[in-house]
């Protein structure tokens, strides 16, 4: 709410929390005591400063700081982390395993998460292509490819033409058409 320098404090107060491209889903005081569960914590970072500097946010800041967190966040996903995230052969973001979401919908019981992410969750290919986007405008050279082949991929993979919405994700080179509201970020 044209709050540009918060915004600045709050995101600048972020970096060092960042470790092998992942930011805490839970922060303590210190990086040591947070908890690293989550790949979209560190995307949504991502796309919080597309929007600081979309909103005219100070540009020597994200050139100098911001940026090359972003890079290094997308660099350490190509790389894969210990959360079981990889960029997969068509350039998507393969999040978790059987046995552990990392997305947003992490409830798990006894038996394993609740809520089946393992994959490539859509919401997490959404943010995942908006990263590779901002990083593509500031630095097309590295970047581009991995963003068109990204979106490519995504279109092909969860665009169901014979109900006409995004499924939830793709596991093991399927579609799973469940409805969730998490559609709902990629198609934003």
């Amino acid at each position: 709410r044209g709050r540009v320098d918060l915004c600045a404090e709050v995101l600048r107060s972020a970096l060092p929390f960042l470790r092998r491209g992942l930011l805490p889903n839970i922060y303590a005081a210190r990086p040591a005591d947070s908890h690293y569960g989550s790949c979209d914590a560190a995307l949504w970072f991502a796309l919080a400063v597309q929007r600081y500097a979309d909103a005219g946010g100070d540009a020597g800041l994200v050139a100098r700081e911001l940026l090359p967190a972003l890079a290094a966040i997308a660099q350490a996903y190509r790389e894969g982390t210990e959360l079981g995230l990889a960029v997969d052969a068509a350039g998507l973001l393969r999040a978790g395993r059987e046995d552990l979401n990392a997305t947003w919908m992490d409830a798990r019981t006894s038996r394993g998460p609740v809520t089946p992410r393992a994959g490539l969750p859509v919401e997490i290919q959404a943010l995942w292509y908006s990263l590779l986007a901002f990083l593509a405008e500031h630095d097309a050279k590295t970047w581009t490819v991995a963003r068109d082949r990204a979106g490519k991929a995504f279109v092909q993979q969860f665009w169901l033409a014979d109900g006409s919405w995004l499924a939830d994700r793709v596991h093991d080179g399927l579609a799973v058409p469940e409805v969730r509201p998490n559609m709902l970020v990629a198609a934003a």
